[in-house]
């Protein structure tokens, strides 16, 4: 076995393990007590930061190639290989309004599961990981909203700090939208 699908194997199995402890304990020094806290991971999309639930992330990736896939919905990129597997790769700045950007080194696909199905979340960047207690979150309905707001359940707020906590399930029934127009129908047509 080489180097790199050692270390792959081994970040995958680490990724996987943490799901149980999206959920932990911490000492809260103003209220002198154990409080419940759940862990995020930080996705930079654009210059914005937004949190999602580690407890629903598979594994974290650099960017591989991504294959085209003709008549796709609208926010996917393509497919990527993932160890084998095939994996929609969605694009989180489409769904946000966002103008197109290049894939830079930073560029992760953030591998999610969703009702047993892989999907590939594409980030600019990861920035950390966060454990909130549940004073810290609040629950929002942006319903109806563009521009990414119709995506996020919940907002996060530490210190001065605002930030977004996305709804995978929001992302997946915004991703099963219409597939892309065929251009060679729309000539046929017009």
């Amino acid at each position: 076995m080489d180097m790199d699908n050692a270390s792959n194997e081994q970040k995958t199995s680490s990724l996987d393990d943490a799901s149980p402890f999206a959920l932990g304990q911490s000492f809260d020094a103003e209220d002198n007590m154990m409080v419940e806290r759940e862990q995020f991971v930080g996705l930079l999309i654009g210059d914005e930061e937004f949190f999602l639930s580690i407890a629903s992330i598979n594994d974290i990736v650099m960017l591989p190639p991504i294959t085209y896939v003709p008549l796709a919905q609208k926010y996917i990129e393509g497919v990527i290989n993932l160890r084998g597997q095939i994996v929609p790769a969605i694009n989180l700045r489409k769904m946000m309004n966002l103008q197109r950007a290049i894939p830079t080194s930073a560029t992760r696909i953030v591998i999610v599961e969703h009702e047993g199905a892989l999907l590939g979340l594409i980030a600019d960047a990861i920035t950390n990981v966060v454990a909130l207690a549940p004073q810290e979150i609040e629950n929002h309905v942006f319903a109806n909203q563009s521009g990414g707001l119709d995506l996020i359940c919940q907002i996060s707020k530490r210190d001065e700090k605002v930030t977004g906590i996305l709804d995978l399930a929001k992302i997946v029934l915004g991703v099963a939208g219409k597939p892309k127009e065929n251009p060679e129908n729309e000539e046929a047509t017009a």
